[in-house]
């Protein structure tokens, strides 16, 4: 599962975790709003794409618009 904080935004964190590890992930990174919690397969297509954190636990912190690139 993975929480994605300030989606589409300039300032967007994606936390992966799992559902055992969840309350855990959200008291140490904290999340604010807005923020979108994603269950599922959709969740692995996203760790799959080139420089996307592959484990549980990893932050990929703020990342950029494509537009941006």
């Amino acid at each position: 599962m993975a929480i994605i904080e300030n989606g589409t935004r300039v300032g967007q964190r994606v936390l992966l975790t799992t559902m055992g590890g969840l309350a855990q992930t959200i008291a140490r990174e904290k999340p604010v709003s807005p923020s979108l919690l994603v269950v599922g397969e959709v969740v692995n297509l996203y760790q799959r794409r080139a420089g996307a954190p592959r484990h549980p636990g990893e932050v990929r912190a703020k990342t950029r618009l494509a537009q941006e690139a």
